[in-house]
């Protein structure tokens, strides 16, 4: 027996706090009590202070939890409940929630239950709370609504699961209907006497909510009751569900995806809706799941992805979806449609029909007339149509008229060629005009962390609990993040299964340390093995793609005609001494997406791939000497993105001692007239002297996952909006161009980049006075580059200052004094950014758990303050690794340097956003840094 809270589907969270909290409160009636206090609201999250009507001193706390199925209460909650009853002296304290207790949670129960003031805590979990409900006659026992429902439909054995639904609309029992054994529909009767609901808007308004039920026929107890003159039930598009074979068909991923924790993935366990680019309007970004929604009036639509978009997938989860929506939805593979003939159409639909739902006289005779006489109910799915085996270009117009006159709802899955023909196309493209036309995206930072959620959930059972959960899911994050790049990978679902895949094979402790060389070979790996490569096959492949590569590096080229790569392969297999045709190699290499031939044009399918390649020839070849001067020719213009993603690359296959001397000394020359910024008070007096009163710092004590999604949110739309510029790299290949101070600049943190990858790729293998020499060269790399630039900008503060006061001169009510401590204030402000994105960019370089015990030792090495904050900013990275001991010691350290305290002021809220961090930890450092909580979660 369950209790779930549901609300409507696109109601805020904060909507189910508010159906929680009703009942809450009208509980809390039956028992003698008024809510006093509502001290957080938060949606999912309610906390109550209540007082007794007759004893108006007993005040009782109570924390209510309306999760999801499937999400515990984790051991936090319990400890939360038991310490700020402890802390702020209540009386009593409440748990009401509507699921389970994880297992470490349920222990502490045990424990609390058995202490000595067990009698002031009282848990309800969902058992319980039904029964205090019923206790209290606040609604009847299920087995008198079950009783009802049993009187009515005659048959006992067709009920299953009991539900308690809390709504908006009051409060119901919900029972599972079966039909050949499997959930069907739903029966619904009021909680409060067990009467069945029979009112149809009614039922209808609870379909619509979200629970678990959701995708039954809720009408189910109307249906039974419908009757034609021979007796027999009416059958409804309502009733036409798709038949359990052919869902388990849908739900099949396709590609082989190891999960530790399920011997087999479904689509539904790992599935997100991707977002579409609107064509006609590239700047609108929009949900996939727009799809299912009838108010957005999509009802034709030509939806254009790649070969490993998901596209198949979305199909197949957007015809179960709209079919659970009572459409009678049609999955067609465009190959199998061969005439644009309406009758033709109508035998293949039918016979699809038959396959996909219960096959039987009555239903097919129904669906007949449907298509006969009212096809508005009747949703048109077609996949692959580049693939539509009608191949004459004026019967493929025909074909796509007949679908506008005839269906109001048609959704067309295709591959990208069908965009490119229809720009050339004008009868192909004037025939689609009548359909919305979008492209699928790949993944953004909010979606990738939706799948990265579900992959963790499948595998989460008791033993972890939220915050362990979402810890796990931010270090993967992370990882994956670093591993795609600058678009390295595309972030399609397949590639981020994969990536998951490997994090979980064993490979974690080859990942910690943030080395990807195993991560790429391994997707290239899986690629040719998709296609059934022999394994004694793929050091051919390998190899031959290095050669590859190395030969598009030396002409400085991206892409081979057919005939340049024929001779040039030929000439490899001759000197191989290998015997593999030009066709059954490349066909491979195209079939795994690998390489792809565009018109006459052999290329790299992804950019990691090229760099992959090219760095691994590099690295086998080493002693050459030729191959030697290329690789300091590479080192000599790091400065150009292609030349600094190879030596990434490069370090990931070779630990050549001699290339990463020269990496160093490369680093040592850049900025070598200046001295590394330490931050002293002395050093920085100027900037502090700018400040006339402290600037008041605050954190919003929020959920640090509303935070998180917020933060992804941002990148999502930063990354919307970025437009291709072409490449920055600078100075030109002749090198004649003087490099001026930004692009300086930009080449420190590219060295820093690649210096922070040699020491967490080898960390295992670099003595500890190397690893230091490495990690001091980069804190001292990023100083000198901070002070150059700060350095820059006094030389214009005077032009600055007079700009600030100009714009001032235009505002009432400032004089002369006010106007400059505004004029420093915005100064400072200026300065304070620049300094912490130098220090984040030193502290995210060297970010590494494996790398903790060197980065600790930076300090006692250089003893500055600029290297104790990028110390602790390495460890702030990271959750769990927040020591409030060493901040406050840096506090009080800092009580005369404003801007250093003020940089690790930031670096803590920063912090306390990402990360959870008990309360009382929290509030202490808060206190004593001078940063007010606003919101706070006790009061």
């Amino acid at each position: 027996m369950k209790i779930e809270v549901a609300a409507r589907k696109g109601d805020s969270t904060k909507k189910k706090g508010d159906l929680l909290e009703n009942l809450a409160k009208d509980f809390l009636e039956t028992q003698n009590y008024v809510v006093d206090t509502e001290i957080r609201n938060t949606g999912t999250e309610l906390d109550l202070l209540c007082k007794n009507k007759a004893n108006q001193s007993k005040v009782v706390y109570i924390e209510c939890k309306a999760y999801d199925e499937g999400s515990k209460i984790s051991a936090e909650v319990i400890h939360k409940l038991y310490g700020i009853r402890g802390i702020k002296k209540y009386q009593e304290a409440w748990l009401i929630c509507t699921t389970s207790l994880s297992k470490d949670a349920k222990g502490l129960v045990l424990d609390i239950e058995g202490g000595d003031d067990s009698s002031n805590f009282t848990f309800y979990t969902p058992e319980k709370l039904i029964q205090a409900l019923v206790g209290s006659r606040y609604i009847c026992d299920s087995k008198v609504a079950l009783q009802k429902v049993i009187d009515l439909i005659k048959e006992h054995n067709r009920i299953k699961e009991t539900v308690l639904l809390i709504t908006e609309y009051g409060y119901f029992w919900a029972f599972e209907y079966l039909k050949a054994g499997v959930p069907y529909g739903t029966i619904i009767t009021y909680a409060k006497n067990g009467d069945v609901v029979t009112e149809n808007d009614l039922l209808i308004n609870l379909k619509n909510t979200e629970s678990s039920l959701k995708g039954l026929d809720f009408l189910q107890i109307l249906n039974l009751d419908k009757k034609d003159e021979t007796g027999l039930v009416e059958i409804t598009t309502a009733g036409l569900k798709l038949n359990k074979d052919y869902l388990n068909e849908l739900n099949e991923i396709g590609v082989q995806i190891m999960h530790p924790a399920k011997e087999e993935l479904n689509l539904s366990d790992i599935f997100v809706y991707p977002d579409f680019e609107d064509i006609e309007n590239e700047n609108e970004i929009l949900s996939s799941k727009y799809l299912l929604d009838k108010s957005k009036k999509l009802d034709k639509c030509v939806v254009f992805g790649g070969d490993v978009s998901g596209k198949t997938s979305l199909a197949h989860m957007i015809q179960n979806k709209l079919n659970q929506q009572d459409y009678v939805t049609i999955y067609l593979n465009a190959e199998n449609i061969k005439n644009s003939s309406w009758e033709k159409l109508s035998n293949l639909l039918l016979a699809q029909f038959k396959n996909q739902y219960l096959n039987s006289d009555k239903y097919t005779e129904y669906f007949k007339n449907l298509l006969e006489h009212d096809r508005s109910d009747i949703y048109l799915v077609i996949d692959d149509f580049e693939l539509l085996s009608i191949k004459n270009n004026k019967a493929r117009i025909s074909f796509l008229e007949i679908l506008r006159e005839k269906f109001e709802h048609v959704l067309i899955f295709s591959g990208k060629s069908l965009e490119i023909e229809t720009m050339a196309d004008s009868g192909l493209k004037d025939c689609l005009k009548y359909f919305k036309t979008f492209r699928i995206k790949q993944l953004g930072h909010v979606l990738r962390d939706e799948l990265i959620d579900k992959w963790l959930s499948l595998g989460a059972g008791e033993n972890f609990s939220e915050t362990e959960l979402y810890n796990a899911k931010f270090e993967i994050a992370s990882k994956i993040n670093f591993a795609v790049g600058n678009n390295f990978v595309p972030t399609y679902p397949l590639y981020i299964l994969m990536m998951l895949q490997l994090i979980d094979e064993g490979s974690k402790l080859k990942l910690q340390g943030s080395s990807y060389a195993e991560l790429y070979s391994y997707l290239i790996n899986q690629s040719l093995c998709s296609v059934n490569t022999k394994a004694e096959d793929l050091d051919l492949f390998h190899t031959y793609l290095a050669h590859l590569a190395f030969i598009f590096y030396k002409k400085n080229i991206r892409e081979m005609s057919k005939a340049e790569m024929t001779i040039m392969y030929n000439e490899y297999c001759e000197k191989m001494d290998i015997d593999k045709k030009f066709k059954s190699v490349h066909s491979i290499l195209i079939k795994a997406k690998i390489i792809r031939n565009e018109g006459d044009f052999y290329k790299f399918n992804h950019n990691y791939s090229y760099y992959y390649f090219c760095a691994k020839y590099l690295s086998d070849n080493i002693s050459d000497a030729e191959v030697l001067r290329d690789v300091d020719n590479i080192i000599e213009k790091i400065y150009k993105t292609d030349f600094a993603n190879i030596v990434i690359f490069f370090i990931h296959h070779s630990k050549n001692n001699n290339i990463i001397d020269k990496i160093l000394g490369k680093s040592v020359d850049l900025f070598s007239d200046k001295n590394a910024y330490t931050l002293s008070a002395d050093e920085i007096n100027s900037i502090n002297s700018l400040i006339h009163e402290e600037i008041k710092m605050s954190i919003e004590d929020r959920d640090v996952k509303d935070n998180r999604l917020n933060d992804l949110e941002k990148m999502d739309q930063i990354e919307n909006k970025k437009i291709d510029k072409g490449s920055n790299d600078s100075p030109d290949e002749s090198g004649g161009e003087q490099v001026n101070l930004f692009n300086k600049i930009n080449l420190s943190f590219k060295l820093m980049e690649i210096l922070g990858q040699i020491a967490t790729s080898y960390y295992g293998s670099i003595n500890a006075e190397r690893k230091g020499l490495i990690l001091d060269e980069i804190c001292a790399l990023g100083l000198r580059s901070l002070r150059a630039l700060l350095e820059n900008f006094q030389s214009y503060l005077d032009g600055v200052r007079d700009e600030i006061g100009e714009m001032l001169e235009r505002e009432k009510g400032f004089d002369f004094k006010r106007k400059q401590e505004v004029s420093d204030k915005i100064i400072y402000g200026f300065q304070e950014m620049i300094v912490f994105a130098f220090l984040k960019k030193i502290s995210d370089s060297i970010a590494s758990k494996n790398l903790f015990k060197s980065t600790d030792k930076i300090p006692e090495r250089n003893n500055t303050p600029a290297n104790k904050i990028i110390s602790t900013a390495v460890r702030m990275n990271f959750p769990n690794e927040f020591s409030p001991e060493k901040v406050l010691t840096l506090n009080k350290e800092f009580s005369d340097n404003y801007l250093a305290k003020r940089l690790l002021k930031i670096l803590t809220v920063e912090h306390f956003y990402k990360f959870e961090v008990k309360y009382d930890i929290k509030q202490k450092v808060c206190q004593k840094m001078d940063i007010k909580i606003r919101n706070k979660l006790i009061v």
